[in-house]
């Protein structure tokens, strides 16, 4: 079930929250645990075909918990050619929580293991458009108001990256899809 603390925000409030962790740019986010489970690496390649194609200034925000688990691919982002267009910001409180979730351009979910969707099903609500894992619960708790790809191809990711970036009639109808679907 969505929290209730997620709304749809307006434009003065997604950029106070894209001044403060992005320096103002729009971004793309994750948010989940930063685990090698999630699938990070090909959403970050996928991530790289988006700005090698477009070369706009998004940002790919990682949100999420981290631990041991996490060494090995944040000590790999540090080489990452698009480094400084990533923000990971460990796992934060409640109120940045909502306000990242709530201000970004759209939600990029790859991770086909999770077991009940919040951060889907909290997107959804706050109208934020929702890219996930193809064959996942995800996909079936957004159904026609998310867009989803192969895990395992970075390539499509990219794509679907680019398409949700240059389309903003198809966000639009993402967003209002989201909006009146009512997830389990």
């Amino acid at each position: 079930k969505a929290d209730t603390a997620y709304v749809v925000t307006d434009d003065d409030a997604r950029d106070v929250v894209r001044y403060q962790f992005t320096q103002g740019d729009a971004y793309f986010i994750y948010r989940g645990p930063i685990h090698p489970a999630a699938g990070l690496v090909n959403l970050l390649k996928g991530f790289s075909v988006f700005k090698k194609r477009i070369g706009s200034n998004m940002k790919m925000v990682l949100c999420g918990p981290q631990g041991d688990y996490s060494a090995a691919f944040l000590a790999d982002l540090e080489n990452y050619k698009f480094r400084s267009d990533v923000v990971v910001t460990g796992e934060v409180g409640p109120y940045d929580q909502v306000a990242l979730l709530s201000s970004a351009y759209a939600l990029v979910h790859p991770c086909r293991w999770e077991r009940f969707g919040n951060p889907v099903m909290n997107a959804m609500k706050a109208g934020v458009p929702v890219l996930t894992a193809a064959n996942s619960a995800m996909a079936e708790f957004t159904g026609m108001a998310g867009m989803f790809f192969d895990v395992d191809d970075y390539d499509e990711i990219g794509r679907k990256l680019i398409l949700i970036y240059n389309d903003e009639q198809m966000r639009a109808d993402m967003i209002g899809t989201g909006l009146i679907e009512k997830p389990a």
